[in-house]
């Protein structure tokens, strides 16, 4: 299980009582942080995109 976490940040504070209680894993990795950010730019431009479909 080491080897999975080796390259995660495994705690990260949120200053709001529920959500401390809440793990988050950051990736060390800036180039693999930059990919996980285009891939969720890409998707929120794809949900943007199909928000304005007309139904």
């Amino acid at each position: 299980m080491d080897s999975f976490f080796s390259g995660v940040q495994l705690h990260f504070t949120i200053d709001h009582p529920t959500l401390s209680e809440i793990e988050i894993y950051i990736s060390k990795n800036v180039a693999e942080q930059k990919q996980i950010a285009e891939f969720f730019t890409s998707l929120d431009n794809l949900i943007t995109l199909h928000q304005r479909e007309p139904t």
